[in-house]
């Protein structure tokens, strides 16, 4: 038999080399399980003549994968083989590659010359073999998405596009080059999806996060903001605006002699233009929509992502959030009635706050002006049933907002996409964000938590952060303006859960409350430490004399918030209080799906979802069943086919197993099985911590309207900025279980229902 080879050129079959690449790729797995015999035997039988050689490995990692779900141990495999052809369809040349991509204009050169004056050493230092410590699903949304190609051929490796970033980053400054590079290498951290994509090419845009405010709704300045969204999503940005100043349907405009179609019809037109300038990435860009609960158009916007209901009505594809006062709160809470307005009868309310929101609203409700009175429940009850039915809008607390973080003087609150990060803007400004996120489970170190370590990463990360916001592309001047004068980044976390697992800690006990708090303490004190260092060097941004940082008043300094003793707070705030801080802000809770994918840990300060899935490889579906639970039932002799066939009959929960210990099922609860007040306990622990916020999602089975209420009202009686963002209340689809015993899952069905 012959195969085809990747110069193209037919040779022998050669059944010792298939084996031996076979037994290699083993090494160091657990031949209990990991049986190289039987992969070669079950790849050798499906092979024909002709075959080419990428298409053996291929085979290879299918076959393999089908035994993913009987020993994590295949995975490891899987990506070994999978790294291993695409390093051998790549140049080894970190310089060649550069040069080839530079050739074709996908590297700019400023990253060539650099690359080509000091190719010797950077060479030296790049270490292809770190491309395996990626999991599987990590290293096919690099192929995927990431990795430079030329005519659909990759051209990179993951070593090369950390090298790519580090050099757009630091320039020729190659010992925080390497550093950067080091960290990521190694998987600590990694920047967003926009700079994985764009740092290193002509488009070097870095920041990932715009928000702004449509001013007013005349059609030039809307079809503006329209723009402005597609080129944001054109390169990979995600979006956030405020559209309070919308005014509401059949109202007159003298801007078209006539009356305008309000809101929703609006919005139908930036979702198509979302939909059509659609990202490298995500299938559609991330734009949510702000408003705030008085606006008379509140309940077709409540009605948005509904999920019945005309289509016309709807922008599904659309995140919904509301900027909820306080005033708001407490008239749902002592049942009051709540007035609707034309934002253009009541112009101040939307840069107000506080006493003096609270002030002006009544003076317009007492005012000879349109008004729609209503019950302040039954539109709480409208937000809950919108929430229930399609998981949104996200609920923002925005006096909250307004005492922690102080505003600027007549500016409009904005926020993201994910409502983690604020900004007060006036005159025109689009706030924009540099952002990163820390790998939180590599830092434990033999069963102990490195809290030095990560605190020295966090000081890396700062630096790039603030090196990146200097080297950026702008897609608008009014972006770049705002970034130089506040210089604004924002560190998050990826796998909370994966750490409390692995340090054995319950996702709903005092400890992991504990464990939250000293994590986060000192990576907002490592940050502040950074952020002064910078000003020290470079002076602080350039509104910091406006800012309540230069008041010397950080996240944490508020009434009854304490340290853990581990750093020395006193002399930090002597530091800042004498040379200032470099940027505006630093620390926020991002949801994380792509990082935490590439990197192999769960999203971001989440709780596991299930400890059982089905996962997609080149169009084959494989069963993964959560590699944390297999080793330890494996280390405890508990793992045998009855237990993966009955964590696949339940969907991932292993609540119902009775053969399990207490302690691993407590340890390996759901996110469904998980009490929703102890992600929100979590939340409140480390919100001294977080000078922005915290993106919170809630998974409930089968919640009712009275549980989803008394979750919010928790979140805004402990002072949580953002209080919900996405409320999941469905559990996880039954999915057709491939490999599963059918008659042993009725048996063990049955045993269940008799006890």
């Amino acid at each position: 038999m012959k195969i085809r080879n990747r110069k193209n050129q037919f040779e022998e079959y050669n059944e010792k080399m298939l084996k031996e690449f076979i037994i290699d790729k083993c090494k160091g797995l657990d031949d209990k399980y990991v049986d190289a015999v039987l992969l070669f035997d079950r790849t050798s039988s499906r092979l024909y003549d002709g075959i080419e050689t990428k298409k053996i490995l291929k085979l290879l990692v299918e076959i393999a994968s089908a035994f993913i779900s009987e020993h994590y141990d295949f995975e490891v495999f899987c990506s070994r083989v999978i790294v291993f052809s695409l390093h051998k369809n790549t140049e080894d040349s970190f310089f060649e590659k550069v040069r080839l991509l530079y050739k074709h204009n996908k590297i700019s050169e400023k990253i060539y010359n650099i690359t080509y004056k000091h190719r010797d050493k950077i060479e030296n230092f790049i270490n292809y073999k770190k491309d395996y410590l990626f999991g599987l699903s990590g290293i096919k949304v690099l192929k995927e998405y990431f990795l430079y190609k030329l005519d659909d051929n990759i051209v990179e490796r993951p070593q090369d596009m950390f090298m790519r970033i580090s050099l757009e980053i630091h320039g020729e400054d190659l010992d925080n080059v390497f550093e950067i590079y080091h960290l990521m290498s190694e998987l600590y951290y990694l920047h967003s999806s926009t700079v994985l994509i764009g740092a290193g090419s002509d488009t070097n845009f870095l920041s990932s996060s715009y928000f702004f405010n449509l001013k007013n709704d005349i059609v030039d300045n809307i079809f503006q903001k329209l723009k402005d969204c597609a080129l944001i999503a054109k390169y990979n940005g995600s979006i956030g605006i405020n559209m309070q100043s919308t005014r509401p349907k059949e109202t007159y405009c003298s801007d078209i002699g006539g009356e305008t179609n309000g809101l929703v019809l609006m919005l139908k037109t930036f979702e198509s233009t979302m939909k059509y300038v659609k990202g490298k990435v995500d299938k559609n860009c991330s734009l949510t929509v702000y408003l705030e609960p008085w606006h008379s158009e509140i309940f077709e916007f409540l009605e948005l992502r509904k999920t019945i209901g005309k289509d016309e009505a709807r922008t599904k594809s659309l995140y919904t959030a509301l900027l909820i006062p306080d005033l708001f709160m407490k008239r749902v809470k002592d049942n009051g009635t709540w007035s609707l307005f034309n934002p253009e009868d009541v112009p101040n309310l939307l840069n107000s706050f506080g006493d003096e929101f609270e002030r002006l609203y009544k003076e317009y409700e007492n005012k000879n002006i349109e008004q729609k009175k209503i019950s302040a429940r039954l539109l709480w009850n409208h937000i809950i049933t919108a929430q229930l039915d399609s998981g949104s809008p996200f609920m923002i607390y925005k006096d909250t907002v307004y005492k922690i973080q102080g505003p600027k003087p007549n500016a409009v609150l904005n926020a993201n996409a994910f409502s983690n990060i604020f900004e007060f803007t006036n005159n025109g400004e689009k706030a924009v964000t540099n952002v990163a996120a820390i790998s939180l489970p590599k830092f434990l170190e033999n069963g102990e938590f490195n809290y030095k370590k990560l605190g020295n990463s966090v000081k890396t990360i700062i630096k790039a952060l603030d090196k990146s916001i200097s080297n950026s592309k702008y897609i608008f001047e009014e972006s770049k303006i705002y970034s130089m004068n506040n210089r604004p980044v924002s560190i998050g976390v990826i796998g909370l859960a994966d750490l409390f697992i692995k340090a054995k800690i319950e996702f709903e006990s005092d400890k992991a409350n504990e464990f939250n708090f000293r994590i986060f303490e000192t990576i907002y004190f490592f940050a502040l430490d950074a952020s002064c260092n910078l000003a020290k060097r470079f002076g602080t941004f350039a509104k910091y004399d406006d800012s309540i940082l230069q008041k010397n008043l950080c996240a944490f300094d508020r009434k009854d918030n304490q340290y853990c003793n581990m750093w020395d707070w006193d002399s930090l705030k002597t530091r800042i209080e004498k040379y200032g801080i470099r940027n505006s802000c630093l620390i926020s809770i991002m949801p994380t799906p792509i990082a935490s994918k590439i990197l192999g840990f769960t999203n971001s300060i989440e709780p596991i979802k299930t400890n059982e899935c089905i996962l997609s490889l080149n169009d084959v579906e494989y069963q993964y069943i959560n590699k944390y639970l297999m080793k330890d039932l494996i280390k405890h002799n508990l793992w045998n086919p009855s237990i993966r066939n009955q964590i696949l009959a339940n969907n991932g929960s292993i609540q119902n197993i009775i053969e399990l210990p207490e302690r691993i099922r407590k340890l390996y609860k759901t996110a469904f099985e998980i009490k929703m007040k102890s992600v929100l306990d979590l939340a409140i622990t480390r919100a001294p911590f977080i000078d922005q916020s915290q993106s919170i999602n809630v998974f409930m089975g089968q919640p009712t309207s009275n549980q989803v209420s008394s979750l919010h009202f928790y979140a805004f009686n402990n002072k949580l900025k953002t209080g919900i963002c996405f409320l999941f209340n469905k559990k996880p689809p039954s999915y057709i279980k491939y490999i599963v015993d059918k008659e042993l899952i009725k048996e063990i069905v049955n045993n269940t229902k008799q006890l």
